[in-house]
């Protein structure tokens, strides 16, 4: 009876010995199986990237059913939680774009997460991201207060192309005059860093 250790090395060396065409094979297959087997695709797919020539790994991902860059993506989920016991599997987002991020944490966090319930299936990729940056010293404050300057803009410009036509003249002319105005106080900000106190015309 061989050992337990000999019997995993041999397995090992199988899926090394994989012809092209079998490890494409083996993708779709796990692929087939659904988001509950993100962790699985992962770790097959990123098996065949790092044994694989360059040329080799393009002619898998090319007749893969998903793109390159989500395959890139679960070839790095599967060589960041090679660690990951299936047990632990089910605590954790089936998404692989919010394991891709999550998986740019250390393991010793990951697992203590894991642990707080802070990290659980129904995380979604947003809170991953903020999650993440929080422990990498990043700010997305900014970012997300940058997405709510341009979305405030963009409803206060459809606003503006939808209800014109009917703005009298006295309209127009405090419209064109608190614009004006806002812009003087954007360009006060931008030279001095700080706006010049006006009473608003609207």
């Amino acid at each position: 009876m061989k050992a337990k250790g000999s019997t995993l090395r041999q397995a090992g060396q199988e899926r090394n010995d994989l012809s092209l065409a079998e490890r494409i094979e083996e993708i779709k297959k796990v692929w087939a199986q659904g988001p509950a087997s993100t962790l699985a695709l992962a770790r097959v797919v990123g098996a065949a990237k790092s044994q694989l020539r360059h040329g080799q790994w393009q002619q898998i991902w090319k007749v893969l059913p998903f793109s390159r860059r989500k395959a890139d993506m679960l070839a790095v989920i599967g060589w960041r939680l090679d660690w990951v016991k299936w047990q632990m599997f089910a605590n954790l987002p089936a998404g692989w774009s919010t394991l891709y991020v999550l998986a740019q944490l250390e393991r010793a966090r990951f697992e203590e997460l894991i642990g707080q319930g802070v990290i659980h299936p129904a995380l979604k990729l947003w809170e991953a991201r903020k999650l993440v940056a929080q422990f990498q010293g990043k700010i997305v404050e900014a970012k997300s207060s940058k997405a709510r300057v341009r979305e405030r803009l963009r409803r206060f410009e459809d606003f503006v192309h939808r209800t014109l036509p009917d703005w009298t003249a006295e309209e127009r002319a405090l419209g064109t005059q608190g614009l004006t105005d806002l812009l003087e106080q954007i360009g006060d900000v931008a030279v001095f860093g700080h706006p010049r106190i006006l009473t608003a015309a609207f």
